[in-house]
């Protein structure tokens, strides 16, 4: 048997807490750790503590499953959603538990690489991510943007010196990436060996080159709604050289096959529910 729950069912009040996603992230202090300093805490997109705890179930349930083929003993999966995620902060927890260090609002700031953030760019709401992780990426950088100047500067010549002098390395690199289009520059600094990438929105990530030729992108036609861009499977097996994708069923599409197929009821029977509305 599994439970899954905020914070397990064996603690104490909080035990009987309701408890969704974000819920779980106040909890872990992720929506903190990831605001901006002196801003408020910033929700992570999505559901991702679902998929987080989805993740340890199944993990846990064959541990469990095994166990089981081996002694004929079952089990209780008692599962904390605040604790799974708890647990994919472990750098936080690491340098407060080591180093005494409460390391809050983070943002998109790493503790060993500078320049490492979001940088607006020309247009509406465009960004483009770099992440600098030495000297030699420093300098390509520079070169692209015009200022060689920048990586003789002794506030920026070395990586301890970067960290140092951030927010100013930041707000040059912001002066610099608002006059040129996000995914352009990405490429042309991808093409230098800067660590670079945009930040693709909803539209941008349907119309992009890689997604369609690695074959994620699908098109679609339903019977209803016409044609429709779908996600496709985001791993590739070799010995499946095709995937069978459908189109979602319309209700009650395979009632026949699974009252008839499954549990064996005759096409009387099931005619009879259809109409007394058991089933639709």
């Amino acid at each position: 048997m599994i439970s899954v729950s905020l914070l397990g069912k064996t603690g104490t009040d909080p035990s009987g807490w309701v408890g969704w996603g974000p819920m779980a992230c106040c909890f872990a202090g992720m929506f903190d750790a990831q605001g901006y300093p002196g801003g408020p805490p910033r929700q992570t997109g999505g559901t991702w503590p679902d998929y987080a705890i989805a993740s340890a179930v199944v993990f846990h349930a064959l541990a469990a499953l095994r166990h089981r083929n081996r002694t004929g003993e079952g089990q209780w999966i008692d599962a904390s959603m605040g604790e799974t995620v708890i647990g994919q902060m472990h750098e936080w927890f690491m340098d407060y538990f080591m180093n005494g260090r409460d390391r809050r609002q983070w943002g998109n700031y790493d503790a060993t690489m500078a320049p490492h953030n979001t940088y607006q760019c020309k247009g509406d709401d465009k960004w483009i991510a770099i992440a600098v992780s030495d000297d030699s990426e420093w300098k390509a950088l520079c070169e692209v943007a015009g200022h060689p100047e920048w990586a003789r500067d002794a506030r920026f010549a070395s990586a301890a010196a970067r960290l140092c002098h951030r927010d100013e390395l930041d707000a040059r690199l912001r002066a610099w990436t608002i006059g040129h289009g996000h995914i352009e520059l990405a490429e042309k600094l991808q093409k230098a060996g800067v660590p670079a990438g945009p930040v693709l929105d909803s539209v941008e990530l349907h119309e992009d080159r890689h997604l369609w030729e690695w074959g994620y992108w699908w098109k679609m036609n339903h019977h209803e709604v016409g044609e429709r861009i779908v996600p496709g499977m985001p791993v590739k097996m070799s010995n499946v050289r095709e995937l069978n994708y459908s189109t979602p069923p319309d209700l009650g599409q395979h009632n026949r096959e699974v009252f008839r197929g499954l549990f064996g009821l005759s096409d009387g029977e099931i005619d009879a529910l259809m109409e007394e509305k058991v089933i639709y």
